[in-house]
């Protein structure tokens, strides 16, 4: 009985970066009754594959990011496909920056998610412009970016204190 709990156990330590970043996912797409909320919403995905690239690079598999980004489209009504892209690019990106950054000091994670968020918001304005065949307005994309930039902190000490009970 203890090695079933244990084979549990296990998975479910696994399974849980992913479980988070669909559950954050869920709460991006609950409707607010709000005018404008969407324009304003932090793009939590973001922040999610960050963090896990960075502490836990195995957690969010390639494959998984894939998955996601079709769900994220099929919920956001976004191009099918874009957001798997951009996932899978900012996967690769915090996974070079995991070889290069320095992990106890905040400023430079915090930096780094910062340039790596902005590309992710680059690319998804530009992928939107080529999918309307128009140039998108950038003012929408720069809010979300910002309101993401600060919803880093926050999560990374959530992120910080189910790690820490998971190690316990």
């Amino acid at each position: 009985m203890k090695r079933l709990y244990e084979k549990i156990e296990t998975i479910s330590i696994k399974i849980t970066p992913a479980m988070i970043t669909l559950l954050l996912l869920l709460f991006s797409c609950v409707p607010i009754p709000l005018a404008g909320i969407k324009q304003i919403m932090p793009e939590f995905s973001y922040i999610c594959i960050y963090y896990c690239g960075l502490f836990y690079p195995a957690s969010l598999p390639y494959i998984f990011l894939f998955a996601f980004g079709i769900t994220q489209d099929s919920l956001n009504d976004t191009p099918l496909g874009m957001s798997s892209f951009i996932n899978i690019c900012l996967a690769f990106l915090a996974a070079y920056k995991r070889k290069i950054i320095d992990k106890n000091s905040f400023i430079a994670i915090w930096s780094g998610f910062c340039l790596v968020a902005a590309v992710g918001f680059v690319l998804e304005w530009l992928l939107s412009s080529l999918y309307y065949g128009r140039f998108l307005a950038a003012d929408a994309a720069f809010i979300r970016f910002i309101a993401t930039f600060f919803a880093y902190p926050l999560l990374h000490a959530l992120f910080d204190y189910i790690g820490r009970l998971i190690n316990e």
